[in-house]
């Protein structure tokens, strides 16, 4: 929101938030406190803004967002949330060659694990629990950030987020596939060489090629579906650096970047009014 870029590098079409929003970012709010608990009675009840944004990712009293999730799956998970490669590609390498070398199934089923752990974090993310959970979390950030705008009399908070998540959720889904693709790659081409190099030697081909090359072909027909859970409840989400035209209004996004330049500030009336008096004009 300060910067006006996205995840995935794209420049967002809306007017980013100013400095004095973080200014008061951990300012304790008396009419934010009064708003609900997060997640159930028994949930948060934060008065700043980075307590009710955090706590609308999962809190003691609102667990709805966590599960258990295979060491080597979560750690791959938080590699791709971090916008990182979910896991080292170098990884792979040693691992093609180890097949390579020892025609081993230990060998062969140490490389197809690893390369299967990033399918199952998208399988992970798509179980119907995770799905609810996704979406739970998306609801209940929409919700948060409403109650902020209400006391800092910036609009468009939510909208911001509505971009970001379009933008994120798209980018970790790319950024799956491209590694899928890049793995599934140097194991075909190792297994296609190795191949090559016996015919040409007049030896027998290698043990593990046909195991490898059958379930290789599975990972390939399977990267469509490496996609995070859709948010049915928002249909119109914008395409990375779209722009809500009305954010009051019917929910339309275009993509003309006119308030590109445009900074959003804190609205230090709105902000010391909703301290002083406990509530916001009109509630």
């Amino acid at each position: 929101m300060f910067t006006g870029d996205l995840p995935s590098g794209s420049r967002a079409c809306l007017a980013t938030v100013g400095q004095s929003f973080f200014d008061v970012w951990n300012a304790p709010n008396s009419a934010l406190g009064a708003f609900p608990h997060i997640g159930s009675p028994f949930g948060p009840r934060p008065s700043t803004i980075n307590g009710r944004v955090m706590a609308a990712l999962g809190a003691y009293g609102y667990l709805e967002p966590f599960s258990l999730l295979q060491k080597s799956v979560n750690v791959a998970k938080g590699n791709l949330f971090g916008l990182k490669m979910p896991v080292d590609l170098n990884i792979i390498d040693q691992l093609v060659a180890e097949v390579m070398r020892l025609d081993t199934k230990e060998a062969a089923d140490k490389l197809l694990s690893t390369i299967r752990t990033v399918f199952a974090v998208f399988e992970y993310l798509n179980t119907p629990k995770v799905s609810l959970a996704w979406a739970a979390v998306n609801s209940q950030m929409r919700l948060q950030l409403s109650y902020v705008e209400k006391v800092t009399g910036i609009r468009t908070l939510q909208i911001w987020w509505d971009a970001w998540l379009a933008d994120f959720s798209d980018t970790i889904s790319k950024k799956g596939q491209d590694w899928a693709y890049s793995a599934i790659a140097k194991a075909t081409m190792a297994i296609y060489n190795a191949n090559k190099a016996a015919v040409d030697a007049g030896r027998p081909q290698p043990t593990m090629s046909e195991l490898l090359t059958g379930q290789l072909g599975q990972f390939s027909d399977s990267m469509k579906k490496m996609r995070v859970p859709s948010l049915p409840q928002i249909p119109l989400l914008p395409p990375p650096g779209g722009l809500k035209s009305d954010v009051l209004g019917n929910g339309s996004w275009m993509g003309p970047d006119m308030e590109k330049q445009m900074r959003l500030e804190l609205d230090e009336v709105v902000w010391e009014r909703s301290i002083s008096d406990g509530k916001i004009r009109g509630d």
